[in-house]
């Protein structure tokens, strides 16, 4: 499987656990002729084959050219094979499902190479009609560059069909290679068909095919198979993945949308309601999650109106790890919380990754389970409570949400998103600081320094990270967004310094966040003008406030762990003590602004952009400012990813 932190940015941190496993995973030679066997019986197979004028039975060979000098002589001939089969195999039984083999060279902006270095499209592609596929349209997510053909795009693309040549004499087949590339597609289809748990594509050759399937858990691929030697299998997994069952194909069977001129429409989800009786919801719109990678949680939420109360709710989906606590768990001890999201229901027994691989392969990789919460719509300390001792860990802007329209104080502000949530217990009351969990642009420094410090010395994960992390979100909404909350350009020097802690490695960010919080110079003396240039000096107050806050109670806890001798003690104890106290001064803080803003009739409107020319002290400094996207990866960085498939966002873009 594929298991690596985002190089490309924007998505969360992977778990540690996830590393040790390879990057992707080779089934047994059998898989490939048992996958889908039940497409099609053998009798049918025979009778095409007897029928069909692109295999000579008695040569036992397709009508391809045995030694082609180029691509285009390998996809010409499969262009012509594969509706073939198709037509005898895949009828679809109803309205509106179609499955089409189109080719791509003559699409516009086909040739041109995407973010990953491969074409925008592959040769040969699969497109489909049905109730969860849809024409890409103008409000598709397009990335930068890439002028999606008017009928094909990748939100209606069922597979992939990578055609190449076989390697010259002497030369091996690169799987990675193979699998790089597909995953560059199947990357953009996820994205681009969010009830999709997995895609399935064919790498084809003259005389080979090979089965290449990604999901959650990250990728598998088939050996070679000989489409010559074993023509049914080659039917088999060509009907395979283009079959008119979506469930097949890899959807999630509980979610689906009417159709009207091509795109979707009205759409509805299944699951289960408080009673535990199947309910069917109206889907409103999908609400905008983070990350484009492949491996992960992949956390794609929908709001919901209920048919009978007309309340809306939020469902979300994620793939958590199977050693992993469920979140419901988590979200039933909260229950009651003022400022947490409350749980309505959950659903398990969804599906795992394991059930759509080959068996051979289980144990080498992390397994993932499909998992589903329903919520309210819709207080960081209460979480920490004596009888609850929750510490959420992952803080980040998506994770804090409004409370509903004239919602009492304590509803006003909602924090959600326990999946990363630590429960303390008596045997294990601190859970120690791991850079991997979290979101990388929100994480605290002490988080940060636990994945390159050498010292020897534990760091835990307490609340004082949390806080932390909150001074980084009112820092990203301060210096990213107007106060007419319109985003600001990310080359625009507040939003590069903040949307430069995006980093893939732990000690850039530490190093950019420290520069953040002292406010002798740089970006600590920048920052506070940033903010009262555009939101006035109330909130550049506030700001101030709670960072030089912050930065008092991180040097006292450094203080402390570098003076401490015992190692098992914990040596922020005195720190810690102070809970109530520190809580209390940081609402203030808030109570404080709140207040006079208040009182205000209107918004603070700024007077000007700030721009690099108004505050940046120089014309060197500058480049400092800019997006971390435009350095050159770290080594670490370039070594890790060299041995692992890119499954990453398709463009380096900060979390949504």
């Amino acid at each position: 499987m594929i298991a690596t932190p985002n190089y490309l940015g924007g998505a969360d941190v992977v778990p540690k656990d996830d590393e040790p496993h390879p990057a992707f995973t080779v089934t047994s030679r059998e898989y490939a002729h048992e996958i889908y066997h039940d497409v099609a019986q053998d009798e049918e197979i025979q009778n095409f084959l007897n029928k069909t004028a692109y295999y000579d039975l008695s040569k036992g060979e397709w009508s391809i050219p045995e030694f082609p000098k180029t691509t285009l002589d390998v996809v010409g001939p499969l262009s012509e094979i594969l509706p073939t089969i198709l037509a005898f195999f895949v009828k679809p039984s109803h309205p509106g499902v179609v499955r089409e083999v189109c080719t791509t060279m003559e699409a516009a902006g086909a040739e041109e190479d995407n973010d990953d270095g491969y074409r925008t499209l592959p040769f040969l592609v699969l497109k489909a009609a049905g109730t969860s596929f849809q024409m890409p349209g103008p409000d598709e997510d397009e990335e930068p560059g890439d002028e999606e053909p008017a009928d094909i795009g990748f939100s209606n693309i069922a597979t992939c069909f990578l055609v190449n040549t076989e390697p010259k004499s002497g030369e091996e087949e690169d799987e990675m290679e193979i699998l790089e590339e597909l995953a560059s597609y199947s990357r953009r289809i996820l994205r681009d068909q969010p009830n999709r748990m997995y895609v399935r594509s064919l790498a084809i050759t003259e005389d080979y095919v090979r089965l290449a399937h990604f999901d959650r858990a990250g990728a598998q691929i088939t050996p070679r198979v000989n489409i010559h030697g074993n023509p049914a299998t080659f039917v088999r997994l060509v009907a395979g993945v283009s079959s008119a069952d979506e469930r097949i194909l890899g959807f999630d069977g509980s979610i689906h949308w009417t159709i009207t001129e091509g795109r979707k429409e009205k759409g509805t989800l299944k699951t289960r309601d408080a009673t535990g009786e199947v309910k069917e919801y109206p889907i409103l719109e999908e609400v905008s999650t983070p990350g484009d990678s492949i491996c992960g949680r992949a956390t794609t939420c929908w709001k919901v109106q209920d048919p009978e109360t007309h309340e809306e709710l939020i469902v979300k989906d994620s793939w958590i790890p199977e050693d992993h606590p469920p979140e419901h768990e988590l979200l039933e001890l909260v229950k009651g919380i003022l400022g947490v999201v409350q749980m309505v229901s959950f659903e398990v027994g969804r599906g795992e990754t394991k059930d759509f691989r080959c068996p051979t392969t289980w144990g080498r990789y992390t397994n993932r389970v499909a998992t589903r919460v329903v919520m309210k719509s819709h207080a960081h300390q209460r979480l920490g409570n004596d009888d609850i001792r929750i510490l959420h860990r992952d803080v980040s802007h998506n994770n804090i949400l409004l409370g509903s329209d004239g919602a009492p104080e304590g509803q006003r502000g909602i924090l959600i998103d326990l999946d990363h949530a630590f429960r303390a217990t008596d045997a294990h009351p601190r859970p120690p600081a791991d850079s991997n969990i979290g979101t990388r642009l929100f994480q605290s420094i002490s988080v940060l320094t636990s994945g390159y410090s050498r010292s020897g010395k534990r760091r835990d994960h307490d609340y004082l990270d949390d806080l932390e992390s909150f001074f980084n979100v009112l820092a990203y909404l301060f210096l990213v967004y107007r106060p007419d909350g319109s985003r600001l350009p990310s080359d625009d020097v507040g939003a590069a310094m903040v949307l430069g802690w995006d980093t893939p490695g732990p000690a850039a960010s530490a190093c950019l966040k420290g520069d953040m919080q002292m406010s002798l110079g740089g970006d600590g003396f920048r920052a506070p003008k940033l903010v009262e240039a555009s939101w006035g000096p109330i909130c550049a107050g506030l700001f101030s406030q709670f960072r030089h806050w912050i930065f008092v109670q991180r040097h006292e806890k450094e203080v402390l762990l570098q003076s401490c001798k015992e190692v098992t003690a914990n040596p922020v104890s005195p720190l810690l003590s102070k809970c109530s106290e520190h809580y209390s001064s940081v609402l203030k803080m808030f109570d404080d602004v709140i207040k006079p803003l208040a009182a205000c009739e209107t918004t603070p409107t700024p007077t000007s952009t700030p721009s690099s020319g108004t505050v940046a002290s120089s014309g060197a400094a500058e480049p400092t400012l800019k997006r971390r996207s435009e350095e050159t990866e770290s080594p670490e960085a370039s070594r890790v990813k060299s041995r692992r498939i890119n499954l990453g966002s398709p463009s380096p873009s900060p979390r949504r």
